[in-house]
């Protein structure tokens, strides 16, 4: 079987699934100023000290936990929902991780694919942009898995 772990990157404090694409009178993450569209979301998402891409002094602790309190086994692999992908390239550059995936992955480039060696699954929406094909996407077939 499979372990299933999913960190609180947020500390309780998410964007709310129930304000997307945000109304400004929704409900909101502390210290974000209510307002209509996208463009609140994507500020947050690139300003709150939560979001930043490297998570990996928690995800160390993640795993330690899981290997030496739960008796799982060494191996782990990272999915990544939207800026959950960047995140989960980060670790996997780090060596965190032995796989992994991103649906829709966010504010990935090439640098990221490039010094990714581990498995990698890139789930694009039809949203993404142009350089995903003729960047990412390149550099990651080149790779031996």
């Amino acid at each position: 079987g499979f372990s299933v772990v999913i960190p609180d990157f947020y500390k309780g404090d998410p964007w709310p699934h129930g304000n997307v694409p945000p109304q400004k009178d929704g409900t909101f993450p502390l210290g974000v100023e209510p307002a209509d569209g996208m463009d609140c979301l994507v500020t947050w998402l690139m300003t709150a000290p939560v979001n930043r891409f490297d998570h990996n002094d928690e995800l160390t602790k993640v795993k330690e936990y899981m290997v030496n309190e739960c008796g799982c086994p060494q191996k782990f692999g990272m999915v990544g929902m939207c800026w959950g992908g960047k995140v989960s390239f980060t670790a996997a550059r780090a060596g965190l991780v032995d796989a992994v995936a991103t649906c829709h992955g966010s504010f990935l480039n090439k640098e990221d694919s490039a010094g990714t060696n581990v498995p990698m699954c890139l789930l694009n929406s039809r949203e993404e942009p142009e350089t995903y094909k003729t960047e990412i996407l390149p550099v990651m077939d080149s790779k031996p898995f």
